[in-house]
């Protein structure tokens, strides 16, 4: 199936040039795209590789007619793991809510073999940006009040992104916005759903980013709201320390399980250092960290949270503006 959005180029026309100029954060790596001329529904031209990973890959592109410049994610039909589909439903339904805080979809559909997204570009991802520069106490504080900001908008429309992590978030102009929603779905607000219920066997695969998911998700506990915040408190880990204490593990020779599988010994290695007694010695015992007792109160309450609860958002953003 292939089409182009229309509610999308209505949209587009009634955005600014700020807005709809430069959502992805991949480092560049060259292939064939840059060998020869590209051209996705006749429009986008690709211009170069941004990026490849494990289901996909990412280029920069130009509408030809708009001269705006454009990020194209791309997809193999016979990809065993198929994302893309899943990405578009939940960003066209997000926008369609009014919510700012991610890219536009411009087109969606097949070129030859491959189902292509076009969607906004931004530069910088926050993990590239918080290795480039020496970010004050007060900035780190101001990224993440925008962050819980962007989570709270996306969650009060009943979506969970569950693949929080710096690389996911983007800057431009000073505003966070939020990508890479594949692995996004839906939850029941109101809905005492349990964490497993009587007949599911706990996930035994991770969704999400092994070093970003939460405690719980180690645990084959299913995401909810609180894990996408938990997810963030990680990334305020890296934003303040440019690592996260579970970066150096052990090297592991040989083990039988996948890397995402929450048994792999890696997973089991982040899972202990993800406990909260040993986040909370190695904060409160760090006088060198920026926030420790900020880092710690954010943890506790998320861990907290149980798996139904409605975060208190607020508290969080008061929590980083507060003098603690």
């Amino acid at each position: 199936m292939q089409y182009e959005d229309d509610g999308a180029r209505r949209r587009i026309a009634m955005q600014s040039e700020g807005e709809r100029l430069n959502s992805v954060g991949l480092h560049s790596n060259p292939n064939e795209f840059e060998q020869d001329t590209v051209f996705i529904n006749n429009k986008y031209k690709i211009v170069k590789s941004l990026g490849q990973g494990k289901f996909g890959t990412v280029c920069r592109g130009i509408n030809t007619k708009s001269g705006l410049h454009v990020a194209i994610k791309m997809e193999s039909q016979n990809a065993k793991i198929k994302l893309l589909k899943n990405e578009t439903t939940i960003l066209n339904y997000l926008y369609n809510e009014n919510c700012r805080d991610i890219p536009a979809v411009f087109w969606y559909g097949l070129h030859r073999e491959t189902v292509c997204l076009v969607m906004t570009l931004y530069e910088c991802s926050l993990f590239d940006y918080v290795k480039r520069k020496t970010l004050s106490v007060s900035k780190i504080e101001n990224i993440m009040i925008q962050c819980l900001s962007a989570l709270e908008n996306i969650h009060s429309k009943f979506v969970l992104h569950r693949d929080i992590k710096p690389q996911n978030f983007m800057i431009k102009d000073g505003n966070i916005y939020v990508i890479d929603f594949g692995f996004s779905g839906f939850y029941i607000e109101g809905c005492e759903i349990s964490e497993t219920s009587e007949n599911d066997e706990p996930s035994e695969n991770i969704i999400g980013s092994p070093k970003y998911i939460s405690l719980n998700i180690h645990n084959g506990i299913r995401p909810s709201r609180r894990d996408d915040l938990i997810s963030l408190g990680y990334t305020y880990m890296f934003l303040l320390c440019k690592e996260l204490p579970w970066d150096n593990l052990h090297k592991i020779e040989n083990t039988d399980f996948a890397e995402i599988h929450i048994l792999h010994p890696k997973n089991i290695q982040r899972k202990t250092l993800k406990s909260f007694e040993n986040i909370e010695r190695l904060f409160l015992d760090n006088i060198t960290t920026m926030s420790p007792k900020k880092i710690v109160n954010y943890i506790q309450y998320c861990y907290s949270l149980n798996y139904n609860t409605k975060p208190d958002y607020n508290a969080l953003k008061i929590l980083m503006s507060s003098d603690i």
